[in-house]
C-alpha cells in the first residue's frame, strides 16, 4: 500500500506542507500541482510559500478541488452547469402530466421546494455513483408527495438525465461523476502532485482521487496515525492507503477559557476586549462565527481601526435593498383583492430607499401616514390613498413606478425586468456611496446587488421558463426561495488583520489565538438541514451513506481547529428561560466534550469560581418602578387652570381615580397615542349601537313604552344594519369577521329587548341629551352626556349603555357602610386607594349628582352573558332591584345628598393638593395603557 502522510494539527498544516514543498522543489516549484479542499486554505499556502522562499518564486498551480473538477470536466463536456432553480422547473416538466404527481405538480409554486430538494437528492446519487432506484414501500409517516416521488425516482430520474441533456445543460454532480469515469481521457500530470488536507470523500471523489494515485500524485491528511475517525479510516481503504506519521511533532495543548455569556452583544463587546491592539500576520487571532447572522453584531462591537478579513457566507437577505424587495412582495400578497394592508404600506413608505428617492414624498410622509391612520381603514386601494392625500403627484409616481407594475407580472422574464427598473430607480441615489461601500450595510448592499444582477435576474429572464405565464405569487415564492440560499460570497483576500469564519472555511488553518463565539447547540455543529423526500432512515435502502458522517466532520474540523491553537477562548450563551419563540441555550456537544477531557485531565470537576470556566458579569442596575411622578408648582397651576377653565367629565375624573400617572400624561402633557390601525374597534361598535337604540325610542321620547306592546325587534335589527353598513367598521372588517360582530350585535340587542318585557312601562323622558351643573362648593362645572332618562312609578332613573367590559359597583352591604363612616381621604397614594374603593360607580355617581331629580342610575350591560345581569343600579332601587331588603329613603338621600357629594370633593381636594402624580401598584388596564412605555412605574420585564 501506498502512504499516506500525515501531520498533526498543533505542526500547523499548511506552514508545514509550504515548508516541505519549498524544501523538496525550491523556486522550482511551477510543475507542481497542489489539490486542496478550499480556496481559502490556497490562499493560506501561497502565504506560506513565500514567507519560507523570502523573495520572488514561480507559484505551484495551487487548486481547490471543485475548480480542478470544474477545469477538467469541461474538457470532456462542456455543457454549462444549470441552476438549482431551473433543475425544479425541468423536474417539474416532467411530472406535471402524470396523474400520479397530480397534487404534487399541480402549479410550479406549490411543486418548486419539492422540485429542489428533489434535485438535491439525485445529485447525491450521482456523487456516490450509485444508480437511482425506486422506493417500493417508502414509510408512512412521509408526506404522501414524498412518498409519490420516491415510488416512481427511477423513471424520474432517467427522463431528466435524458432532458437535461436534450436542452444542453448539465449538473455539478453530474461533471463530478463524469470526471470520475473518463478521468483517464483529461488527466495526464506533468509534474509532481499533491492531494492535501481533505477527509470524508464521495464514491465518486474517490475514484478522481484514485486516478491521481496511481499517477504519482503524494497525498497528506491532518490528523495522527493513532486517532483516525472512521470517515478516514474509510476513505484511506477506499484509496488503499497506509497512514504514517510526516516527521515527528512533540504534542502540544492549547490553553482553553471557557466564557458564559448572557446574549450575542454580551459576547461580542467581551471578545473584541480579548483582541490584542495590533494584528500583524493573518494567523494570529481568528474569531470562529458558527452563526452567519450575527456578523454585523460582531462587527459593531470591534474597534474601528481595526482590519477584519471576513471569510463567510452571510444571508443576503438581510440587506436593505432584499429587505425593501421582501417588503414589496408582503405588500402584494397580503392585499384583498384591490386593497393593499395599510400598515405593510407605512412600512415601505419609509423604507430608507423609497425616503432616499422620493424627496418629495419624504417631506409629506408624517402628514400622509397622520391621513391613514385617522382614516382608521387597515385595507386601502392605491386609489383611495391617493384620494386621501389629495392627488399628490409624488405619491401617485411612486405607485405607479414601485407598487402598481409588480401587480401586473405574468412572466419570469417581466418578472426580472420590473424588478431591474425598480431597483435602477433606488440604487440610483446611492450609486457613489455602494461603489465606495465602507459601512457594513452598503457592503452588505453591493454584495446582494451583485449576487441579484449575477444569479437571480438572469435566472428569471434568460431561463427555459422565462416567458412562462405564472402568477405574481409563484414569482414571489420562487424569488424567496432563490435568496433563502443566497450568501453574501465574502473571499477574504488579500490576507490581513482579525480574521473572521465559519466553521468549513477554517479546515488545514491554524491561528495562535482562537475566539469561538455561539458555541451552543443548534450552532455548532450546525442544524441539520431536512430533507423530506431523504430522511435518515431511507438513505441505506437506496444505498446512500448516513448524514451522520456530516456531524462528525463538524466535530472533526472542530478539534483539530481547537488543536492547532495555543489560545482558545470558547463562548457560549446560557439562557435557561424557555418560550416558543426562545428555546433555551444549552452548550454545545463539542464543549462539553472539551470540559470533560478537562475534568479528567485535572481529575476534578470544573467549578463556579474555577479560572478557566468565567461566566461574564452583568452590569445592569435593576430599575425600582417608581410609585409617582413628581409634582412641582407649575403642575399644580396647570391642573388649577384645568378644573376651573373647563367643564369635567366622568372621563376626566376616572382617569385620575384609576392612575395620576395616566392622567398626567393624557391631560396634563396632552401626549396624544397615534392611532391604531385595525379592522376592529370595540369603541366604534358602541358608537352604533348607541345610535341605533336613539333613533329606536326616538319615537317614544316624551312618552309612554310599553314593552310587551312596543318591542319591536324587526326596526330595531333594520336599524341597526344600516347603522353598521354607515359606519367606518363596515368598511374595515373582513367577511369572517363582519359576519360574526353583526351576528353578535344582532343577538344582543334582540336579547335586550327580550329582558325589557319584564320591565313595567315606563316613560321616555329624554334621550342622549347634554346636562350641566356647577358644584355649590367646589365652584367647578360639570358634564355629562346622558344616554337616556326613564320615569317609573319610583322615579326617574339614568339609564347608561354599556356594550363591553364588566363594571363594578358597590354591593348594599357596603353602601350602608358608607353612611355609617366617617371617612376622609388624605392627600397619598393610601387615600387614592380608599376613594377608588369607595366610587367604583363613578360614572353614575356623577350623573346623579348632574341630574338631581333622578331617583337612581343603572348601567345597561348589553355585553352581559346573562339576563339578570343586563340591568345593574348604582343604588338598587326598583324596578331593577328583584331583591327584599333595600335601602330606605332617609338612607338613600342620605347617600345622594351628602356621601356621593362629599366623595367628589375628596377626589377634587387629592387632585388638588397631592405632591405626585401616584401610580397604583395594579391601576385598570395597565398593560394596555397608551403610555406604557413612558411611565417610570412600569414593571421592568
Amino acid at each position: 500500500m501506498r502512504p499516506a502522510y500525515f501531520i498533526p494539527p498543533e505542526a500547523g498544516f499548511l506552514k508545514t506542507l509550504a515548508g516541505e514543498l519549498a524544501a523538496r522543489h525550491g523556486r522550482e516549484l511551477a510543475r507542481v500541482t497542489v489539490v486542496l479542499p478550499t480556496r481559502r486554505a490556497a490562499l493560506y499556502l501561497r502565504y506560506y510559500l513565500y514567507h519560507n522562499l523570502r523573495g520572488p518564486f514561480l507559484s505551484p498551480r495551487i487548486y481547490a478541488f471543485s475548480d480542478l473538477v470544474n477545469e477538467l470536466a469541461v474538457r470532456l463536456d462542456p455543457r454549462p452547469v444549470i441552476p438549482p432553480a431551473e433543475r425544479a422547473w425541468w423536474l417539474y416538466a416532467i411530472v406535471r402530466d402524470s396523474p400520479v404527481f397530480s397534487r404534487t405538480a399541480e402549479s410550479f409554486d406549490r411543486f418548486l421546494p419539492w422540485g429542489i430538494r428533489l434535485s438535491e437528492v439525485l445529485e447525491e446519487f450521482e456523487k456516490e455513483m450509485v444508480p437511482v432506484k425506486d422506493l417500493l414501500y417508502p414509510p408512512e409517516d412521509l408526506p404522501q408527495e414524498a412518498r409519490n416521488l420516491l415510488a416512481h425516482l427511477s423513471e424520474v430520474a432517467t427522463r431528466y438525465r435524458k432532458l437535461l441533456r436534450e436542452k444542453g445543460f448539465t449538473t455539478p454532480a453530474e461533471r463530478l461523476r463524469l470526471l470520475a469515469e473518463r478521468i483517464e481521457e483529461c488527466f495526464s500530470p506533468d509534474g509532481p502532485c499533491y492531494l492535501c488536507g481533505f477527509a470524508a470523500l464521495s464514491r465518486a471523489e474517490a475514484e478522481v482521487f484514485r486516478a491521481f494515485i496511481s499517477a504519482g500524485a503524494e497525498v497528506f491528511f491532518e490528523g495522527r496515525p493513532e486517532d483516525i475517525p472512521d470517515f478516514l479510516e474509510e476513505t484511506l481503504s477506499r484509496l488503499g492507503l497506509d497512514p504514517v506519521p510526516f516527521k515527528k511533532f512533540p504534542v502540544r495543548r492549547p490553553r482553553i477559557t471557557f466564557r458564559v455569556a448572557a446574549d450575542v452583544h454580551q459576547e461580542c463587546r467581551a471578545a473584541a476586549d480579548l483582541l490584542p491592539k495590533k494584528i500583524l500576520t493573518p494567523d494570529e487571532v481568528l474569531i470562529l462565527l458558527p452563526v452567519a447572522g450575527h456578523l454585523l453584531p460582531l462587527l459593531y462591537s470591534l474597534p474601528e481601526s481595526l482590519p477584519v478579513n471576513i471569510t463567510l457566507g452571510y444571508p443576503v437577505k438581510r440587506s436593505l435593498p432584499a429587505s425593501f424587495l421582501l417588503l414589496l412582495m408582503e405588500l402584494h400578497e397580503k392585499r384583498l383583492g384591490e386593497r393593499y394592508p395599510v400598515m405593510t404600506y407605512l412600512a415601505l413608505l419609509k423604507h430608507p430607499y423609497i425616503r432616499g428617492s422620493f424627496v418629495a414624498l419624504k417631506a409629506r410622509e408624517k402628514s400622509l401616514e397622520a391621513l391613514l391612520r385617522e382614516h382608521g381603514s387597515p385595507y386601502l386601494s392605491l386609489f383611495e390613498i391617493e384620494e386621501l392625500a389629495g392627488g399628490d403627484q409624488a405619491l401617485e409616481d411612486f405607485h405607479r413606478r414601485f407598487i402598481r407594475p409588480l401587480a401586473v407580472v405574468n412572466t419570469p422574464r417581466r418578472f426580472a425586468e420590473v424588478l431591474f427598473e425598480i431597483l435602477e430607480r433606488v440604487v440610483a441615489p446611492r450609486r457613489e456611496r455602494l461603489r465606495e461601500a465602507r459601512d457594513n450595510q452598503d457592503i452588505l448592499a453591493r454584495h446582494f446587488l451583485y449576487a441579484l444582477e449575477s444569479e437571480i435576474l438572469p435566472l428569471f429572464a434568460a431561463s427555459s421558463f422565462a416567458d412562462e405565464p405564472l402568477k405574481p405569487e409563484t414569482l414571489f415564492r420562487l424569488f424567496r426561495e432563490l435568496l433563502s440560499g443566497l450568501k453574501a460570497p465574502f473571499e477574504g483576500d488579500p490576507l490581513c488583520g482579525l480574521q473572521v469564519m465559519g466553521l468549513l472555511e477554517t479546515r488545514l488553518l491554524s491561528f495562535r489565538k482562537v475566539i469561538v463565539l455561539d458555541a451552543n447547540e443548534g450552532s455548532l455543529p450546525s442544524p441539520e438541514e431536512i430533507n423530506p423526500l431523504l430522511p435518515e432512515g431511507v438513505r441505506p435502502a437506496l444505498s446512500l451513506p448516513p448524514r451522520s458522517r456530516q456531524e462528525a466532520l463538524e466535530r472533526y474540523h472542530f478539534r483539530r481547529l481547537i488543536a492547532a491553537a495555543r489560545e482558545v477562548d470558547i463562548f457560549y450563551l446560557s439562557v435557561t428561560e424557555t418560550s416558543a419563540r426562545r428555546p433555551p441555550q444549552v452548550r454545545s456537544r463539542y464543549v462539553e466534550a472539551l470540559l470533560w477531557e478537562e475534568e479528567r485531565r485535572r481529575k476534578r470537576l470544573f467549578t463556579e469560581n474555577d479560572e478557566l470556566l468565567k461566566h461574564l458579569p452583568l452590569f445592569l442596575k435593576p430599575r425600582s418602578p417608581e410609585t409617582a411622578i413628581p409634582r412641582g408648582r407649575a403642575e399644580r397651576e396647570e391642573i388649577e387652570r384645568i378644573l376651573f377653565e373647563r367643564e369635567i367629565s366622568a372621563t376626566f375624573l376616572e382617569t385620575y381615580l384609576e392612575c395620576p400617572a395616566r392622567f398626567y400624561f393624557r391631560y396634563l402633557l396632552e401626549l396624544k397615542p397615534p392611532a391604531r390601525i385595525t379592522d376592529y374597534d370595540a369603541a366604534e361598535l358602541g358608537t352604533v349601537i348607541h345610535a341605533v337604540l336613539e333613533r329606536y325610542f326616538k319615537p317614544f321620547e316624551g312618552r309612554h313604552y310599553e314593552p310587551r306592546r312596543d318591542n319591536d325587534p324587526e326596526r330595531l335589527l333594520a336599524l341597526f344594519r344600516e347603522e353598521f353598513e354607515r359606519s367606518v367598521l363596515s368598511r374595515r372588517l373582513g367577511p369572517e369577521r363582519r359576519f360574526f360582530i353583526t351576528r353578535t350585535a344582532e343577538f344582543r340587542l334582540k336579547r335586550y329587548l327580550e329582558v325589557l318585557r319584564e320591565i313595567p312601562v315606563f316613560r321616555i323622558v329624554s334621550l342622549e341629551r347634554s346636562v350641566r351643573r356647577e358644584h355649590p362648593s367646589l365652584g367647578l362645572k360639570f358634564y355629562g352626556r346622558l344616554d337616556r332618562v326613564d320615569e317609573f312609578e319610583s322615579g326617574l332613573v339614568i339609564l347608561d349603555y354599556k356594550t363591553g367590559g364588566s363594571v363594578r359597583s358597590l354591593s348594599l352591604k357596603r353602601l350602608r357602610e358608607l353612611l355609617e363612616e366617617d371617612f376622609s381621604a388624605p392627600p397619598t397614594l393610601e387615600g387614592l386607594s380608599a376613594l377608588r374603593e369607595r366610587m367604583p360607580d363613578l360614572q353614575l355617581l356623577l350623573y346623579l349628582f348632574l341630574k338631581e331629580e333622578a331617583q337612581d342610575a343603572a348601567y345597561v350591560q348589553l355585553a352581559s352573558g346573562k339576563d339578570r345581569e343586563l340591568f345593574k343600579p348604582l343604588l338598587y332601587r326598583a324596578p331593577f332591584n328583584t331583591r327584599d331588603g333595600g335601602l330606605s329613603e332617609e338612607d338613600l338621600l342620605r347617600l345622594r345628598g351628602e356621601v356621593f357629594p362629599r366623595l367628589l370633593t375628596l377626589l377634587i381636594e387629592h387632585m388638588l393638593s397631592a405632591e405626585a402624580f401616584f401610580i397604583p401598584e395594579k391601576p385598570p388596564g395597565c398593560r394596555f395603557c397608551d403610555y406604557l412605555y413612558a411611565c417610570p412605574g412600569r414593571k421592568p420585564v
